[in-house]
């Protein structure tokens, strides 16, 4: 099997991947052949059969079915349930996930999971067939969004910059962690200027700068830098190709990545996808906007 997971067909349906079940309803299909199924409970009580088996899934739990099962999913007689699926085709799973007879694999999601912004923004933007059997590709920052997302799933999340930060500081610092944040969970592909977070925090580059500096002991563009390079190690994980990796996450180049990667981490990253292939966990640094 390969160790990369090459995405190349999503699906979430044509309610954005968000279905409201009725007290009692039931559906019974079959997996597709090439297509794996990612379901996320967020409320209600329900059951899935798989091939006679039953599986209870409770509110905040999701499962990961693989190809050509027969489900029956069969929800709460006593309240709704509000449901989010994914569709996904590889053309193989990565060798250190469970092997496919442990499937599914299931488990709770804690409140700030790496998993939910990344479902939530999925489901909303692969409401079409893309993909396998159509003249259309997987678009590079989705196939980026799903590999991070599996691979925190089966694999665990890496400690990561935090969602959310100390309001003690001043506002503007605030309003641009947080405009950080989200951008990172939506199009960290995108490349940013000085100029374009000054326009966020409502003031002129300089003195953008001064006050980061002053209170974070960084720029605003280090800070920015910082969560696109720990963003990446998932993507190491998960086997990518340095050269997709960076053009995902708004690196300029191959070598600029690279350059900016060692300087952070003490490697480079193809040493460091080496050690996180071994079990290796990397350290980040004590920062008011890193996790930990």
């Amino acid at each position: 099997m390969n160790d990369a997971l090459q995405v190349n067909g999503l699906w979430s349906g044509d309610q954005g991947g968000r279905w409201i079940k009725a007290p009692g309803e039931s559906d019974t299909h079959t997996t597709r052949p090439l297509h794996f199924e990612f379901v996320w409970v967020r409320q209600g009580q329900s059951t899935v059969i798989i091939e006679d088996k039953p599986c209870k899934i409770g509110p905040e739990e999701i499962i990961l079915l693989k190809p050509c099962q027969r489900i029956r999913w069969e929800y709460d007689h006593l309240e709704s349930a509000v449901v989010y699926t994914l569709y996904f085709h590889v053309e193989a799973i990565p060798s250190h996930w469970p092997p496919m007879k442990d499937w599914p694999v299931k488990q709770k999601l804690p409140p700030n999971d790496l998993i939910r912004p990344l479902f939530e923004y999925l489901a909303g933007h692969a409401n079409i067939v893309l993909g396998t059997g159509t003249d259309r590709e997987v678009p590079l920052s989705l196939q980026s969004a799903v590999q991070a997302m599996l691979t925190a799933f089966v694999c665990g999340p890496i400690d990561r910059p935090q969602q959310s930060f100390p309001r003690s500081y001043p506002a503007l610092v605030c309003r641009v962690m947080e405009w950080i944040f989200n951008f990172m969970n939506t199009d960290p592909g995108r490349q940013v200027t000085l100029g374009d977070l000054a326009t966020v925090a409502g003031t002129d580059a300089s003195y953008l700068c001064r006050v980061f500096r002053q209170h974070l002991g960084h720029g605003p563009m280090e800070v920015l830098y910082v969560f696109r390079i720990t963003k990446s190690l998932v993507g190491l994980r998960a086997g990518r190709k340095l050269e997709s990796l960076a053009q995902s996450l708004g690196f300029y180049d191959t070598s600029h990545f690279v350059k900016r990667f060692k300087a952070f981490f003490g490697k480079t990253p193809s040493q460091m996808q080496k050690a996180l292939a071994k079990g290796y966990k990397p350290k980040l640094p004590k920062w008011p906007f890193m996790g930990g």
